[in-house]
């Protein structure tokens, strides 16, 4: 059975190559399948991937007017519908910058595991995704270097000798406890 897969940014960098993952995972034992994306203003992208998957659900979070015709939600609510109204195993939040944050949000309070490549998310916001995380039973999986870095760092030489983590992000620096 293959494990779904959500995408938050799919027009982004992380977002493609997450797509890349996802295509070149068929035929494989670890097959993965694209379950539903997120696009903010990309039409033609958007368009491009109901082709190429079209059992996906798409969520349109730009501006509703522009919302390209095979759209399954569009405006604010669209993030909450897509996680509420599709099955999926992972969800990948490449949504840049802090708007990032509250997808990171909606994605654990929907009880999801969080492939996590926006690290304002973490800078902004550590405390309570682990706290929801923990609440929901969800995994929050770095997958950008800089945390992902930081997570392996913590995973080798033990959490127990670190008292404090900084990270920046557009938001600024933040001091962590891990």
């Amino acid at each position: 059975m293959p494990r779904r897969v959500i995408v938050l940014g799919a027009t982004g960098s992380i977002g493609r190559q997450t797509l890349d993952v996802i295509r070149e995972s068929a035929g494989s034992e670890e097959r993965l399948e694209l379950a539903g994306f997120s696009v903010h203003s990309n039409r033609e992208t958007l368009m491009l991937l109901k082709h190429e998957f079209p059992q996906s659900k798409a969520a349109w979070t730009g501006e509703p007017s522009s919302a390209p015709e095979g759209t399954s939600w569009i405006g604010p609510d669209a993030l909450t519908r897509l996680f509420s109204e599709t099955k999926a195993d992972i969800v990948v939040n490449g949504i840049a910058g802090a708007a990032g944050l509250s997808a990171s949000i909606l994605v654990l309070q929907s009880a999801m595991h969080l492939a996590l490549a926006n690290k304002e998310s973490i800078v902004m916001g550590y405390r309570l995704l682990k706290k929801l995380a923990d609440e929901h039973r969800c995994d929050i999986i770095p997958v950008d270097s800089e945390h992902a870095g930081l997570f392996q760092l913590i995973q080798r030489i033990g959490r127990d000798i670190i008292s404090g983590l900084t990270i920046t992000a557009s938001g600024g620096p933040s001091v962590l406890s891990p």
